[in-house]
């Protein structure tokens, strides 16, 4: 749709796109549904992940920082013996930084393959990936003052 249609023309046509039907047949069932063929789509699926997760460490120097925070934060939580609520909510909590640094670094790859030249709407969407990482770091933050906190002023004050 062009935008310089009016208003009216654009969502006309929009709602007689959206009301037409779409049929799909089902796709037959192959010989090999149960056999051995059917794992390797998945065993590939694997390896891809896996390279992801390589790419991410080699290539990203802050999801390298967030997994010394990571290291000493889960020492910290030995040393403490944390109970297994707060096990939970520690290792959510790292999940939670490691994927939106993980989903930041997607992001800008594929801006950058999408749009090399600078544009403002390039920078906008890695700037609010790169937002997203800061709010889940700041939520890990606070969250380990109310997990460590308590436990290492317990300490402090015993000494």
């Amino acid at each position: 749709m062009h935008p310089s249609l009016p208003i009216r023309m654009r969502s006309a046509k929009l709602s007689s796109a959206l009301l037409t039907p779409i049929v799909v047949s089902p796709s037959p069932v192959s010989k090999s549904f149960l056999g051995m063929r059917q794992n390797q789509p998945f065993l590939k699926s694997l390896r891809c992940a896996w390279q992801g997760l390589f790419d991410l460490y080699f290539t990203q120097r802050n999801f390298r920082i967030h997994l010394v925070v990571m290291v000493c934060a889960l020492t910290a939580a030995c040393w403490l013996q944390f109970d297994p609520w707060q096990w939970g909510v520690l290792i959510q909590t790292i999940g939670l930084v490691l994927v939106a640094e993980g989903l930041n670094s997607a992001v800008e790859t594929a801006v950058d393959i999408c749009s090399p030249e600078i544009q403002p709407l390039a920078r906008q969407a890695k700037d609010m990936a790169a937002g997203a990482v800061l709010i889940a770091t700041f939520c890990s933050i606070v969250t380990g003052f109310c997990l460590f906190g308590p436990p290492l002023w317990a300490l402090l004050l015993r000494e």
